[in-house]
């Protein structure tokens, strides 16, 4: 759980000071991808033909748009391919990273 405060921004009135707003934040578990931070984890597995001689795959995002993974040699297991900035976003307009495990 996650929670963001705004501090004096609830109600108030001339009988009270305002109030803080606090909303909590709960992150769900998805089938696809895990998060650290505001970096994502997924697992993409290769068949042997194409960790062999290379391929061109894609993983749909959690927004439903299209990332690219593009091998061009030989894939060994363990191998992983990062994705700069197609992580969560962060509180300062930027995005973590997307890690692909390749099996």
């Amino acid at each position: 759980d996650h929670k963001i405060v705004y501090e004096d921004e609830g109600d108030c009135s001339t009988e009270y000071l305002p109030g803080s707003v606090v909303i909590s934040v709960t992150v769900l578990d998805h089938p696809v991808f895990t998060r650290e931070g505001d970096d994502l984890h997924t697992d993409l597995t290769l068949t042997l033909s194409e960790a062999l001689t290379g391929c061109t795959r894609t993983i749909t995002h959690l927004d439903s748009h299209e990332v690219v993974v593009r091998r061009k040699s030989v894939t060994q297991p363990g191998d992983i391919v990062l994705k700069k900035g197609e992580g969560m976003p962060k509180t300062n307009g930027e995005y973590g990273d997307l890690y692909v495990h390749l099996k």
